[in-house]
């Protein structure tokens, strides 16, 4: 059974087909992590700047405003932001369609959350190219074009009856 082995795994090297399917598969992974972690990175800079500039705001309003009063918190808004975790490079998911962060008041909490649009249609149509998408779309398709006509091509040769006779260990 291990010669067998062998000699199916440096037949399977031969294939030129199978090689270069492999090969542009670790291609588009590490091009996929790569495009992950600068979208991720842009993300954070953002989040950063925007919650930045949320407190110097918030500094300049507080300064309009000598006492708590209802019409002070009624006026004032905050950033709501939803940081990407240490992993989200990988899988992009929604982020690119939902907003990673968003200003909220106090008197239309409700509202606010579905004021904005629900999805960008543009990032809709070419959606992000992350490391998933690889898993997910990519490498079943390799593996569909790679072993479509493994079995038949052994019947029509008439060796698969013979394989199907030896015994597994």
């Amino acid at each position: 059974m291990r010669t067998l082995l062998t000699f199916e795994w440096k037949l399977f090297l031969r294939n030129r087909i199978f090689l270069l399917g492999i090969g542009l598969l670790f291609m588009a992974g590490i091009y996929a992590i790569y495009y992950g972690n600068t979208e991720i990175s842009r993300q954070k800079t953002t989040v950063e700047s925007v919650q930045k500039s949320d407190n110097e705001r918030l500094a300049k309003q507080k300064d309009n405003f000598k006492e708590p009063s209802f019409e002070a918190s009624w006026r004032m808004s905050r950033v709501v932001a939803n940081a990407p975790s240490s992993l989200s490079a990988l899988s992009l998911g929604q982020r690119d369609v939902f907003p990673y962060y968003k200003s909220v008041r106090t008197y239309g909490l409700y509202s606010s959350i579905f004021s904005s649009e629900i999805a960008n249609p543009l990032k809709l149509l070419t959606g992000n190219f992350d490391l998933a998408f690889v898993f997910i779309f990519l490498l079943p398709l390799l593996i569909i074009a790679l072993t479509f006509n493994l079995l038949s091509s052994e019947k029509e040769q008439g060796t698969l009856s013979l394989i199907l006779s030896n015994q597994i260990s």
